[in-house]
């Protein structure tokens, strides 16, 4: 009913079901009847504050010129319970699975074009209490920690290790500074465009928080893609100067959520817990069991 009441409305001319992802959102490629095509995301309509929140945060990064999904319009779609937020749609194709087709030189060369992106996301002015969102955000990573400690995973080997860490750094994060984050920024919701440049999609993670969480992902997932492409992305958003003080807090974002990710699998199936626990042992070989700032992997 919502898509045949908005394809009427709007005349487009085609909704195709978009699979990829784990958003709660449902998305589709519109096909308009002049053949252009959009992003369509429907949403429940409880959602509504939140969504308003992600399409404000959306238009500060159109601000900029570089190749992004650019939002049109939210709206609710009368007589029903869900709303829905219109985009451009970007062309290409979805750069994980590019990656590997790549020479290694391109792979990298496109991580530093990423990494510059990244850091004029972060470089965008907003004003807001920054000790107060800091606070926040070191009181749910000690909660998301918590909630590890009360599962059934805490007699997996070494896990002392990674909690040890995590409890003892938690204070660093109030000595960070405060960003709009993407909130999902690694390969999988980058595009590599038809004329081969990176192009960012998927902002629905968009918060407002410490601009180094951003890393964190990178190191747990995108380097299976690509360890160059990760390098690269370090690289061009530090401009080939990285800071001791970012290995530190990369180490304990790593950390964290090698520990909570295996809870939050358990919301999937028993194969993603498995994979989660494959991680953290992984994360802990990088760091030479706690003993290392910088991970092997950067070598």
């Amino acid at each position: 009913m919502d898509l045949n009441y908005l394809m009427k409305q709007n005349n487009w001319q085609k909704v195709i079901p978009i699979q990829k992802g784990w958003s709660a959102d449902e998305k589709y490629q519109v096909i308009t009847k002049e053949g252009e095509s959009l992003l369509l995301r429907i949403s429940d309509k409880s959602n509504w504050k939140e969504k308003q929140e992600e399409f404000q945060r959306i238009q500060l990064f159109n601000q900029l010129p570089d190749l992004m999904s650019r939002v049109i319009k939210l709206e609710e779609i009368p007589h029903t319970d869900n709303i829905y937020m219109l985009l451009s749609y970007l062309e290409g194709n979805d750069l994980e699975s590019v990656l590997p087709l790549l020479t290694e030189e391109n792979q990298y060369d496109l991580g530093i074009e990423a990494g510059k992106i990244l850091k004029k996301f972060h470089q965008i002015d907003i004003e807001v209490d920054e000790a107060m969102i800091l606070r926040k955000l070191q009181d749910k990573k000690i909660h998301q920690l918590n909630r590890f400690l009360n599962s059934q995973y805490t007699s997996l080997p070494q896990v002392e290790v990674l909690e040890k860490y995590v409890r003892e750094n938690s204070y660093q994060i109030l000595q960070q500074s405060v960003s709009l984050q993407h909130g999902d920024f690694h390969a999988g919701n980058l595009i590599y465009t038809n004329n081969k440049k990176v192009g960012v999609i998927d902002f629905n993670r968009s918060d407002i928080g410490d601009p180094y969480e951003e890393f964190y992902k990178l190191q747990m997932f995108g380097k299976e893609s690509s360890q160059l492409f990760v390098k690269g992305i370090i690289m061009g958003y530090f401009e080939n100067d990285v800071p001791e003080s970012f290995w530190g807090m990369q180490k304990f974002y790593v950390f964290h959520t090698s520990l909570f990710s295996i809870t939050w699998a358990e919301n999937f199936f028993k194969e993603d817990v498995e994979k989660m626990i494959e991680r953290m042992y992984q994360n802990l070989a990088d760091y030479d069991d706690g003993r290392r700032l910088i991970p092997k992997w950067w070598e």
